[in-house]
């Protein structure tokens, strides 16, 4: 007989043995009475409540556990059976992916079905995809859980904890498994790198627990929903959070952690510029010695516009790395080999774009920015990946900067795409140096 037509049966004998507590067959937490029995949350109207949340990440595995439990109130909270579950390119898997639905009476149903693939996001060089699946006999009053496991091939991850969600939590647990040899772990500059972590907006009392010297954990009860309000900045940036780091001891002072990566990624970006007479005569040809600066300017930012432009284009990833690996590896690529391919990434783009400036005697920098329908800086959390743009600055003869989106398709000269307006980050300065 199938497992999920035996199941309620079974249940039912083991409830009139077990009054408070309803044991599964499976490996999931055990069903509490009390939350059979919810019909609301008392705390604020929803139309359902998340009950538990658990994640686990384990860098020694390199697999992240993750569990949910929803307790349904209504009929728009049945939306919350319909599963989604996120993830990023082909260098992770989700594995493991297991779902049901416990009745108000007990009877638990398992999902029996497929789980699908489904492309949630697609377009300019990303391609973010989903497991997919809705679960059974979701209805006002029942509960419905599922978990699974996310591997990666390669490297540590450590996590970003972002804790609040849509839905009010009663319970949230965050438990993070470092790798054992963090404290070994060397980076491309030979820096030994340890864990920190920073928090966001967590309660008064809220703490990051060490358990048994190798875990840290965050357990918190009671978390309010996150509500989206209209025009409001980046809401990942505005929920609580924790972020953890592998990294040296400048982590813990961001003043030195900015200047320090700053000072790789000038070296980095003036190594990818360099001094190539391709591009130079490239940008030669462009101009006349009859234009104006600005008409020099405008001419090489319209070719820049013309060129192909990965981070905008319907491409696979793996044709994306292909392009990076066809003749050389990805960090020996430089300004004149995007020019002679007459395509490249936003931010190769724009470093070509500089690069040609530079070479008709125009001073040029890049600066690195964040993108504010994503994110906004925040200069205290020593975190490079909040900056995820380039865009070119360039000194007239008159001593002003005007600063420049090549790298967006159709931005007109003299404008910057709105995401990276009214942003903060760091810039080169005449001297090579970087500046906040």
């Amino acid at each position: 007989m199938p497992r999920d037509l035996r199941l309620p049966g079974i249940l039912l004998a083991v409830a009139l043995f077990t009054p408070r507590v309803v044991f599964a067959l499976d490996d999931w937490p055990a069903i509490q009475q009390e939350e059979l029995k919810m019909t609301a949350n008392p705390a604020h109207p929803t139309d359902a409540i998340i009950l538990n949340h658990e994640k686990t990440l384990d860098d020694n595995r390199r697999h992240e556990v993750v569990y949910m439990r929803i307790k349904i109130f209504t009929e728009k909270g049945r939306e919350w059976g319909d599963v989604e579950i996120p993830y990023f390119g082909t260098a992770f898997h989700l594995t493991d992916v297991k779902g049901r639905t416990i009745a108000p009476d007990g009877t638990i149903t398992p999902y029996a079905g497929k789980v699908f693939d489904k492309t949630i996001v697609k377009g300019q060089g990303v391609k973010l995809q989903a497991k997919a699946f809705a679960l059974p006999n979701v209805q006002p009053g029942c509960i419905v859980e599922f978990k699974y496991t996310e591997y990666w091939d390669t490297g540590v991850y450590a996590p970003r904890w972002i804790v609040q969600e849509r839905l009010p939590q009663k319970r949230a647990q965050f438990t993070f498994i470092p790798y054992s040899g963090s404290r070994d772990v060397v980076d491309m500059r030979g820096n030994t790198r340890r864990v920190f972590f920073t928090t966001v907006g967590l309660p008064s009392g809220a703490a990051i627990k060490s358990i048994n010297d190798r875990q840290l954990q965050l357990e918190l009860k009671d978390i309010p929903a996150f509500e989206e309000e209209e025009l409001a900045p980046p809401s990942a940036m505005l929920k609580w959070r924790v972020n953890f780091y592998y990294g040296t001891d400048k982590m813990a002072k961001p003043a030195e952690f900015w200047k320090e990566e700053g000072k790789y990624w000038t070296k980095e970006v003036e190594k990818y510029i360099g001094h190539s007479a391709a591009v130079a005569a490239a940008a030669n040809q462009l101009v006349s010695p009859s234009d104006t600066p600005e008409q020099k300017l405008r001419k090489m930012y319209a070719r820049i516009q013309k060129m192909k432009n990965l981070s905008f284009e319907d491409r696979s990833e793996e044709a994306l790395e292909r392009f990076r690996t066809e003749k050389q590896p990805q960090e020996q690529i430089s300004a004149e080999d995007i020019l002679k391919k007459n395509e490249g990434k936003r931010d190769e783009l724009t470093r070509l774009f500089v690069a040609m400036v530079r070479s008709i005697n125009l001073p040029a920098y890049v600066a690195r920015v964040t993108s504010r329908d994503e994110t906004f800086f925040q200069q205290n959390l020593p975190d490079w990946g909040q900056l995820d743009s380039e865009i070119a600055v360039v000194q007239g003869p008159d001593g002003k900067e005007l600063f420049l989106d090549p790298g967006t398709p159709a931005c007109p000269f003299g404008l910057l795409d709105w995401r990276h307006t009214a942003v903060q980050g760091v810039r080169q300065t005449p001297d090579a140096s970087t500046a906040l």
